[in-house]
């Protein structure tokens, strides 16, 4: 089995390790930590039938063209959730609007279901790399003692880390190589959300 083929499975299972281990603390866990739970249980099960479908020869490729809007729903009302200054919430509520007509005219005019949908989840990645910046400028307004220990930095460092990576990837998407580097960026991500569930769930017992 090729190397590039291990990652990409060991890169789906990690997604499995931020699941139990914010089952495991559920209890101690935020509001919006526990529905970004949820966010690992459907890209599970998204993971699993598209592995079912590879293996009999269906198409995968629908399913993440919706997907892609999931996913910057869930990360896009995290930091609606987090923003404290009215511009930083007013930039997260406006974008899900706006990425939601740009995703319905690309899915109408640019992109065809059984294709990868490049452009979208280009986009995707270039809103939320903005959003996380903007979330890094408040915080440095802000001043936050220790941000380290707070498990929003690990979030949003994992989504500004995890979505650079995918924007290179997509524009390089024929070099191979690139999708080796993106296998590597995901396990990566998932073990600094577990980071963030923990520290989530310290932070609930220390109070």
């Amino acid at each position: 089995m090729q190397l590039s083929v291990i990652l990409a499975y060991i890169s789906m299972i990690s997604t499995v390790i931020p699941l139990v281990v914010a089952l495991f603390l559920f209890k101690k866990l935020s509001i919006e930590m526990k529905l970004f739970l949820g966010y690992f249980a459907i890209t599970i099960v998204v993971d699993s039938i598209s592995l079912y479908l590879i293996m009999t020869k269906g198409s995968v490729f629908w399913m993440h063209h919706y997907f892609t809007l999931f996913e910057y729903f869930t990360f896009a009302s995290l930091f609606l959730y987090w923003h404290k200054r009215r511009w930083g919430k007013l930039v997260s509520a406006l974008s899900m609007p706006i990425f939601t007509i740009f995703w319905i005219v690309s899915k109408i005019y640019f992109e065809q279901p059984d294709d990868f949908d490049y452009l979208t989840s280009t986009t995707e990645s270039v809103f939320l790399i903005a959003i996380s910046i903007f979330y890094f400028l408040e915080s440095a307004e802000y001043a936050y003692p220790r941000i380290s220990k707070r498990y929003s930095f690990w979030v949003t460092s994992g989504v500004l880390i995890y979505f650079s990576s995918n924007f290179l990837t997509f524009i390089f998407a024929n070099v191979a190589e690139f999708w080796f580097f993106h296998h590597v960026i995901n396990f990566f991500t998932n073990m600094l959300f577990v980071y963030a569930f923990y520290l989530c769930a310290v932070s609930a017992a220390d109070k």
